[in-house]
């Protein structure tokens, strides 16, 4: 979901704004993952029952841990970003910062081209959703 977000770099105490668009993964994309991580989980289980001298334990760990893994899956990811394109301006060299990142969670770490000054970026309606 395209969302215009009102979002800061923070350059070591210094807020820019941030300009450009952020694309939110939604929480079926979530789920589907969590489904999949815990399908597989499973699936590995059913197929190491045939094995011999492994057969009573790794698939009873697998069956136990295929959910535990999916929850754990899905709420490390409903709160990431598929994309995130945007520019800021260097508070210190006053250089303009284009920002392309994919699949990443927040917060979002980064440096200067130009100066190497550090800064992140957070974004407060994933930090703090329920």
């Amino acid at each position: 979901m395209l969302r215009n977000l009102h979002i800061n770099a923070n350059f070591n105490g210094l807020l820019q704004d941030l300009q450009g668009n952020i694309v939110l993964k939604s929480r079926w994309d979530a789920l589907k993952k969590a489904i999949t991580t815990c399908a597989v989980l499973w699936l590995l289980a059913v197929m190491l029952v045939v094995v011999p001298f492994i057969n009573w334990t790794l698939p009873a760990i697998f069956f136990v841990f295929g959910p535990v893994l999916g929850w754990a899956v899905y709420f490390a990811d409903r709160r990431s970003v598929d994309r995130f394109d945007a520019e800021t301006m260097c508070p210190y060299c006053k250089n303009r910062i284009e920002i392309h990142e994919q699949n990443l969670h927040v917060p979002l770490y980064g440096s200067c081209p130009h100066c190497k000054a550090t800064f992140q970026v957070h974004v407060p309606e994933l930090e703090f959703e329920d």
